[in-house]
C-alpha cells in the first residue's frame, strides 16, 4: 500500500521487486543527485554492494556539488 504505482516521465526505474513494484528510481537530470529506494540501504551497508554503491554515489555527488559551488 506504500509502493509507487507509476513513475513520472522525469524518473528512471533502477530496481523492481518480484511483484513488479518499483524498488528504486532516480531523476533523469545529470546535474542533480536524486535516488529513491523502497528499502533501507543503510541497514546492511557493511555487507551489501548495492548499498555501498548508493552511498558512494551520494558521497561523490556531494563532493562534486561542493566543488562546483566553490568555483562560482
Amino acid at each position: 500500500y506504500q509502493g509507487v504505482d507509476r513513475l513520472a516521465d522525469s524518473l528512471n526505474l533502477e530496481a523492481i521487486a518480484e511483484d513488479g513494484t518499483p524498488e528504486a528510481f532516480r531523476l533523469n537530470h545529470e546535474d542533480h543527485f536524486f535516488v529513491a529506494t523502497q528499502w533501507h540501504p543503510e541497514w546492511h551497508i557493511a555487507t551489501d554492494p548495492v548499498s555501498q554503491a548508493l552511498f558512494k554515489a551520494f558521497g561523490q555527488a556531494t563532493y562534486q556539488y561542493n566543488q562546483n559551488k566553490q568555483a562560482r
